[in-house]
């Protein structure tokens, strides 16, 4: 990577650092506009909160980009690559205006939705002209057909679809920010790796202010590091990665104690133990059954007694177990597959797996994306954004399929596995050997075409 990592370091630390301070104000400004949430329902607090996050992220984003931009107008970044940050800014400045201002307008109809509770056809009109407006100022999904109709169609309807998917992830407290913070840094690392510092940069500006809404709400702050943690230390094995990711953690755990005080974290190990447990005493139902992501609900709402689903659930608790160890136990190539298997599997370890624990699937799913073909790209795309529409399914069908969704990508998984740690026969070995000698040794006409020369 040519670019220096200063740049991205700045933008995710300057995101990050710009919601955590602005978060205070804008919570204050929704209190005095009574832009609330109050409580009732399903929802688990008690007292009117503030809509603040969208606000947040958005200035957490916009804010460094801004500064920086003036900063490297005015000439006062002195690092030898500012000047390729100021040419793509000339050359890409218009996409960089339309995303910025799609970001505000996409935020403006949130706010208005909340005000005064827009229907779906309004909503619907917003998001299709920032998406029409997005497709059309900056780069396009090909999907391999040249035809420029086609290309604007699939990209309008793709930035619709992820739209909404995370519209309806913002209903499941802290999944709409975990994953937001999974895609926008892996994009940031793809496209940095690329030499895309300009798509980097904003990676690093959405994820860093992501991280910084997830430090409110403590028990999903920790998500990010410790999936980070199992994959740098599968994939480096140096225990000074582990002691940086265990310091990330200990700094998200300080930051919670210190933003919401160590009673949530006891209302959130005690009492909400309890409350779990009698809700899987209950029959399948829409809310909050139709969330989940285990065997044990599967089998609840096929019909199967509590005993039953217990059992059923132990037997997929064992065989994940058993593959697991199976999977480690044998050399691979690739120790991101074996991160992605351990990760799919824990999904059918334990009965109290929800819709908001698919978390690091999203990381999963990116990083089987990225050693993947267009067309197995394309499955898993949409298998990223498929649990929310699962989960509507299962509330109007009363059938639950997302644990469905989630083992046709963990046998994706293992199809990877072994495609990739296949053995070889000992006549292919040795097929390969003699070419791989044939092409270091040279032809009997070469050889006595040098000597004679």
């Amino acid at each position: 990577m040519s670019f220096p990592g200063n740049f991205y370091l700045a933008a995710f630390a300057g995101s990050l650092m710009a919601t955590l301070l602005t978060m205070p104000l804008w919570r204050r400004w929704c209190r005095r506009a009574g832009l609330l949430d109050d409580p009732g329902g399903r929802k688990e607090h008690d007292q009117p909160v503030p809509l603040a996050g969208g606000f947040a992220v958005l200035t957490g984003i916009l804010l460094p980009v801004a500064a920086g931009a003036v900063a490297l107008k005015l000439g006062r970044v002195t690092l030898a690559s500012a000047g390729l940050v100021v040419h793509g800014l000339d050359r890409r400045g218009l996409e960089l205006l339309v995303l910025g201002l799609g970001a505000v307008a996409i935020t403006l109809l949130g706010w208005l939705d909340d005000r005064r509770e827009l229907s779906a056809r309004a909503k619907f009109a917003g998001q299709l002209a920032v998406a029409l407006a997005v497709a059309a100022a900056c780069k396009r999904v090909t999907l391999f057909v040249h035809s420029d109709v086609f290309s604007y169609a699939v990209t309008v309807a793709w930035l619709l679809t992820v739209i909404n998917a995370f519209n309806f992830m913002d209903n499941m407290n802290g999944l709409c920010g975990g994953v937001g913070v999974i895609g926008a840094a892996w994009l940031a690392a793809i496209a940095a790796r690329n030499g895309e510092y300009l798509v980097a940069l904003t990676g690093c500006l959405v994820a860093g202010a992501l991280l910084g809404l997830l430090c409110i709400k403590p028990q999903y702050a920790l998500l990010l590091p410790v999936v980070v943690l199992a994959v740098v230390v599968q994939a480096g094995r140096q225990w000074r990665v582990m002691a940086a990711a265990l310091c990330v953690v200990a700094v998200m755990l300080g930051l919670s104690v210190w933003l919401g005080g160590v009673a949530t974290w006891l209302a959130y190990l005690g009492p909400g133990h309890v409350a779990m447990q009698r809700l899987m005493d209950q029959p399948f139902g829409p809310d909050p059954q139709a969330q989940s992501i285990s065997i044990f609900w599967l089998l609840r709402s096929l019909g199967v007694t509590i005993t039953g689903a217990y059992a059923g659930q132990a037997i997929a608790a064992l065989l994940a177990a058993g593959a697991c160890a199976w999977q480690w136990s044998r050399p691979a190539d690739d120790p991101a597959l074996r991160v992605c298997l351990t990760v799919l599997l824990g999904y059918f370890v334990t009965p109290y797996g929800y819709i908001d624990d698919l978390t690091a699937y999203g990381l999963v799913v990116a990083m089987l994306a990225v050693q993947a073909g267009p067309w197995v790209r394309a499955a898993l795309a949409w298998a990223w954004v498929l649990p929310d529409y699962a989960a509507r399914f299962s509330t109007q069908h009363g059938v639950l399929v997302t644990p469905v969704l989630v083992l046709s990508v963990l046998a994706l998984a293992f199809y990877a596995f072994f495609s990739r740690n296949k053995p070889c026969s000992p006549n292919k070995l040795a097929s390969a050997g003699k070419r791989r000698q044939g092409a270091r040794a040279p032809s009997s006409s070469a050889a006595s075409q040098s000597s004679t020369t």
